[in-house]
């Protein structure tokens, strides 16, 4: 967490009390004095929100109508409690993922963007969620919030349980919370003053 990301979260949402501003505040004082600022130092035992698994076949539909199919590593969206299983099967049939890539490779598309490697380690790029250095990876990343795909709940959870499927991190008390913030501010953001919706219409029958 940075300065910057705090700074706009509470442009977005000024409701945030001062006392909260204050523990984000110190958070970001003492976040490199913990293992476990954004990872816990071990898994979870079941399949939650937030997780890392490794190379998982990823969907995008492309302009053209087409499917890009890639494995790469992914964090879970959904929440926890949607992933558990009830007499055999998952609260939720499907699971939301969003992909991770390698913050180097992605940077190359926005060398014209002198500011926007910056931006992004702020974490202030709404739409992005730059991590450093998960457990078992030994580089940085950015998880794309705009790129979701939906896969069978079963799948996931047979996966891991036969091993097909390797969960790498699951995320530290602190680093939930982080992560609920982006999520916050990427899909919950108030809308510009230039969109206009209709208000309500009294009826007057």
């Amino acid at each position: 967490m940075t300065q910057g990301f705090v700074d706009l979260m509470r442009e977005i949402f000024p409701s945030i009390s001062p006392g909260t501003g204050t523990k984000l505040h110190q958070l970001i004082r003492k976040k490199d004095s913990y293992l476990n600022w954004i990872f816990a130092t071990s898994v979870l035992e079941d399949l939650s929100q937030g997780d890392v698994l490794e190379e998982v076949p990823f969907f995008i539909l492309k302009e053209e109508g087409k499917a890009l199919k890639r494995k790469l590593p992914i964090m879970v969206l959904n929440n926890t409690c949607d992933l558990q299983i009830d007499q055999g099967v998952p609260r939720s049939k499907y699971t939301s993922l969003v992909p991770l890539f390698p913050c180097n490779q992605y940077l190359k598309a926005f060398d014209d963007k002198p500011n926007y490697k910056l931006d992004l380690k702020e974490n202030v790029i709404t739409s992005k969620f730059y991590i450093s250095s998960p457990p078992g990876y030994e580089m940085d990343y950015v998880i794309d919030l705009s790129l979701i795909c939906s896969v069978d709940t079963q799948y996931l959870q047979r996966g891991l349980q036969k091993g097909t499927l390797k969960k790498m991190a699951s995320l530290s008390d602190n680093g939930y919370y982080y992560f609920l913030a982006k999520l916050t501010l990427h899909l919950m953001r108030p809308e510009s003053d230039e969109i206009k919706r209709e208000v309500l219409i009294p009826n007057k029958n």
